[in-house]
């Protein structure tokens, strides 16, 4: 098919070629032609500029690789010059693209220290920070020490992407609410992309909850909630691939929120894992149904994931609760969590370890994140079930596996018997 640019995509381009304009970011919603632009114009530098030396970094290597190196980076390829296609070495050992000019287009990840050494011993041409809502001040300012690659009639550039973080983070201080005179920004959404995307893809976005829809679909920094437990910078750091693959080491259980009646409000139900360091967020199996068909759910995402245990709160239903699950499966472990104390007392340490980038989630969990960006501990405040699942198999995983007692978060400690009720 033939390379056709969106009106935003060419005002980008319109940007990236304006001379003395060294840092650009594309910021928007979700799907909106920001990577495929920015890749486009790094393949265009590296093509018309013989021996010049173009770097792709994000924080996980591993999304990197599936996200650019293998999807959009190819697919421009493909589009723009399929002649090229055989003709440009891709070295997997050093994860580089060499053009017949000589010219080479690194890709790399800044949370491996000896793949960032490597990388940021070579001086660039241009630099291009993708998803860079993830990525660390302190990152951007030492990648920025290599942007000095001296080419005949090429200028320095340093390109960024993002779906819009806190208000508190460096992109919207150093780009939107105090830039400098050597700064653009263009946003782009997701209806600034309508010919490329699904049919019902804007549908789905405006059926997110109230704050993921204002980032996902217009694109809008958003100021966190005041006095939640979690932040959504916290989340997007420790973010990693849904590729990334979970070692056959870990320990799995599925923490359970139930919904005794069925007609009220959700079952919470999440699976989460320990590798030994950090714990990893699998899966948000949540949903609305008859405590038959949550236990069946539960059971099924134990299977899923040949998780250890479930990790159940026992408040609402007591032994019942037991009782549906072992009546789906005879085997399955139950961990019998009791609630005695508040809500907001119970979450602060997995908040605290949140803060400590000891948790990470594999993909995103836009109504879970919605409940833990939002739970402040008010009375008025719907019940999170999801956040609550979470925060019981979090809980049994580093109290259990992480050699942690959330004293060392909090100021709390928990029991160290494994299998029955605490708090």
């Amino acid at each position: 098919m033939p390379l056709i640019f969106t009106d935003k995509q060419q005002q980008a381009l319109a940007l990236i070629a304006k001379p003395n304009l060294q840092h650009i970011m594309l910021y928007g919603g979700s799907r909106s032609g920001k990577t495929f632009v920015l890749c486009w114009a790094l393949h265009q530098r590296a093509l018309h500029f013989a021996e010049s030396r173009h770097a792709i970094l994000r924080w996980r290597f591993n999304h990197l690789k599936q996200s650019v190196w293998y999807d959009t980076m190819s697919k421009v390829v493909r589009l723009a010059n399929p002649e090229m296609v055989t003709t440009i070495k891709r070295n997997k050992s050093d994860w580089v693209w060499r053009y017949p000019n000589d010219a080479e287009i690194w890709f790399g990840g800044l949370d491996d220290e000896d793949r960032v050494d490597k990388i940021l011993g070579n001086e660039y041409a241009t630099l291009y920070l993708n998803e860079c809502s993830q990525i660390s001040q302190h990152a951007r300012e030492t990648a920025m020490t290599r942007l000095a690659q001296k080419i005949p009639n090429l200028d320095l550039k340093m390109l960024y992407d993002c779906n819009p973080a806190s208000m508190k983070h460096w992109t919207y201080r150093d780009f939107v609410s105090q830039p400098t005179f050597d700064v653009a920004t263009l946003q782009m959404n997701p209806k600034d992309n309508l010919a490329h995307l699904p049919e019902h893809y804007i549908g789905l976005l405006q059926r997110l909850p109230p704050r993921q829809r204002e980032r996902f679909l217009h694109g809008k920094f958003l100021a966190d909630v005041e006095g939640a437990l979690w932040q959504q910078e916290w989340i997007d750091t420790q973010r990693i691939s849904v590729q990334a693959v979970l070692p056959k080491t870990a320990r799995v259980v599925v923490g359970v929120d139930p919904s005794i009646t069925g007609t009220g409000g959700e079952t919470g139900i999440i699976v989460a894992a320990f590798d030994g360091t950090y714990a990893w967020v699998l899966e948000d199996c949540s949903l609305q149904a008859t405590p038959d068909a949550w236990a069946r759910a539960v059971v099924g995402a134990v299977k899923r994931w040949h998780a250890d245990a479930v990790v159940a709160e026992v408040n609402q239903g007591g032994e019942l609760v037991t009782s549906l699950l072992r009546h789906q499966d005879p085997t399955i472990r139950v961990v019998s969590v009791r609630a005695s104390k508040g809500k907001l007392t119970r979450a602060e340490p997995i908040s605290a370890l949140y803060e400590q980038g000891r948790v990470r989630h594999r993909g995103e969990f836009i109504l879970l994140e919605e409940q833990m960006t939002h739970y402040t501990g008010a009375l008025n405040q719907d019940s999170p079930d999801r956040m609550d699942a979470l925060v019981w198999a979090l809980t049994e995983l580093f109290r259990v596996d992480g050699g942690l007692s959330v004293q060392d978060a909090s100021g709390m400690v928990l029991p160290s018997t494994t299998g029955g009720s605490w708090w």
